[in-house]
């Protein structure tokens, strides 16, 4: 019979109170994954505040990139180089975005976390879908930060008309230091999404490697592809 006095350790999965997450507030763990994405991550999934907190974290590319559409709008810009793929007038594109980027973002969240939950099967992944849910938000939500601040940047001073944000959209796809500049954050997004999920998807499920780096990858596609549907 167990001792009633021994503690619990909860399986993969197990949304419970553990000891680290009494101490660690939303904070703690977002600090926690810029460095130890791994490590936070274990400890999230197993906290019963996953979920909560996730929707927290997601807060930050919502809210971010709401007000760069907003200033992108604003400022007159419009996709200059890659054709929209929905049937919108490339001057009105940014428009649409504003209304479009919450719930774009919110699904592509949430079908990322289900291809992830699904294909875990076949790794023998032990996470719960809640737990792969807050994990993953708080993945995409550091991984934006690669390339937020000079998305900020460019709407604010955009929408503001400090510059010219139909301008500046021509100068970042020609031969300047916009270009330039652009992909150099480009560079570190495209490293950081995939980073970040195989680490939270490999801590939260319980997995090797290449099955961390097949869930990972294939749910950061999946988020990739249903944000670049609806925004460009």
């Amino acid at each position: 019979m167990m001792d009633p006095e021994s503690p619990l350790i909860p399986s993969a999965g197990t949304l419970t109170e553990s000891p680290i997450s009494k101490v660690r507030s939303f904070a703690g763990y977002y600090r926690g994954f810029f460095f130890h994405p791994g490590d936070s991550a274990r400890a999230l999934a197993q906290d019963a505040r996953c979920v909560r907190f996730g929707l927290i974290a997601f807060l930050v590319p919502t809210i971010g990139y709401s007000i760069v559409y907003w200033g992108l709008a604003r400022s007159g810009a419009y996709p200059s180089k890659f054709a929209p793929w929905i049937a919108v007038p490339a001057e009105h594109y940014y428009t649409a975005n504003q209304y479009f980027i919450v719930p774009s973002l919110f699904g592509a969240w949430i079908l990322a976390s289900g291809v992830v939950q699904l294909l875990g099967r076949f790794v023998s992944a032990r996470g719960s879908f809640e737990s792969t849910f807050g994990v993953l938000g708080f993945a995409i939500s550091i991984a934006t930060w690669s390339l937020l601040p000079h998305d900020l940047v460019v709407g604010i001073l955009g929408g503001l008309h400090i510059i010219d944000g139909r301008a500046h959209e021509h100068a970042m796809n020609a031969p300047t230091v916009a270009r330039a500049l652009l992909w150099s954050f480009m560079l570190v997004y495209f490293l950081a999404f995939p980073t970040y999920f195989v680490n939270a998807v490999r801590a939260a499920h319980g997995v090797g490697t290449r099955a961390a780096i097949f869930l990972g990858v294939s749910g950061w596609v999946v988020y990739q592809f249903v944000f670049l549907i609806f925004n460009r």
